[in-house]
């Protein structure tokens, strides 16, 4: 696969996962209105030496290469599935394993899943309003037109700034 440039991440471990629908969903999208490369990733694709790493380094050459992939991509979308009230620890603990200047400046698409509508104040809270819940999928897929507009709105939002960044040269 050539380097991607939309590169998905997905906090969850689970295969199906809704998360992983919603966020390969939006990196498809764009990836198909921009004609660009895409990978999507999961927590498991990460392997077992995320929970034990306390810093990039820490992580198995596995590890290392999803981790380079979220780095080197032009923009990401990444999503969480609601825990707690919050997104999922290891999704966190992976982004805590990367600088923060390997971020800087690029665009990000949030999104994240929840059982019900009580969880999407995570979004308000959390995350931003890109949110879908058990009744927006059939077998993982995501079937609700309403979030399917916000997901459309936001991928286009998305496209939009990757095109002012290439005309800006960056």
């Amino acid at each position: 696969m050539p380097n991607p440039t939309v590169v998905g991440f997905s906090g969850n471990f689970a295969r199906p996962s809704k998360t992983r629908g919603f966020v390969e969903f939006c990196v498809n999208e764009i990836a198909t209105r921009q004609g660009l490369a895409s990978a999507t990733f999961d927590i498991d694709d990460v392997g077992a030496s995320l929970g034990a790493a306390r810093w990039a380094r820490d992580l198995d050459d596995q590890g290392r290469k999803v981790l380079d992939a979220v780095v080197s991509a032009e923009l990401l979308v990444v999503g969480s599935p609601t825990y707690k009230g919050s997104y999922t620890g290891l999704f966190k603990h992976f982004f805590d394993l990367i600088d923060p200047a390997g971020l800087r400046g690029k665009p990000v698409l949030l999104t994240a899943t929840g059982a019900s509508e009580r969880h999407a104040l995570m979004i308000d809270h959390q995350f931003r309003p890109l949110y879908a819940t058990d009744k927006d999928f059939a077998d993982g897929v995501l079937t609700s037109e309403a979030v399917r507009k916000k997901a459309e709105q936001a991928i286009a939002d998305a496209g939009a700034v990757l095109a002012l960044r290439r005309s800006a040269g960056r």
